[in-house]
């Protein structure tokens, strides 16, 4: 197991040779999700498996039709009198935002990989969630 930077645990993804029955593939088009998926890489993705999961990885279809590969982590939140479990999406790499030193008059510059977004329940979560990411493919080679 290897740990993300906000201090998740991440498992190792399985290398195929082949795309699984219920799988897709998705060409990953960053590095948000280096070391484990890189640019240029194949995620394989099980379409079966959409329930949301603390710490599980996810190809996430976002409402302008946008995909991106995500963390998935939950939280216990309360708002409005209510309590509910909230789910928070991330890069792999996520970096937490910390303020730096500022001088007046300058604004800091913040990354999207210092941001992560939500909460959402996870009824509102799972209707976004294409499926999970169990590895990358990477076809064989004949000698």
């Amino acid at each position: 197991m290897a740990e993300s930077l906000h201090g998740e645990a991440l498992r190792a993804l399985t290398m195929f040779d082949h795309v699984p029955v219920g799988c897709i593939l998705q060409l990953v088009v960053d590095d948000d999700s280096a070391p484990h998926l890189r640019a240029g890489e194949f995620a394989i993705v099980d379409t079966t498996d959409t329930e949301p999961q603390h710490g599980e990885v996810f190809l996430v279809r976002w409402s302008n039709g946008r995909t991106s590969i995500q963390q998935l982590l939950a939280r216990s939140h309360t708002y409005d009198g209510r309590s509910f479990v909230g789910f928070w999406t991330c890069c792999l790499n996520f970096e937490p935002y910390r303020p730096g030193k500022t001088r007046p008059g300058l604004v800091t510059e913040i990354s999207h990989r210092s941001m992560a977004d939500g909460p959402r329940t996870a009824d509102v979560i799972q209707r976004s969630l294409i499926g999970r990411v169990i590895g990358f493919y990477s076809a064989s080679r004949a000698n």
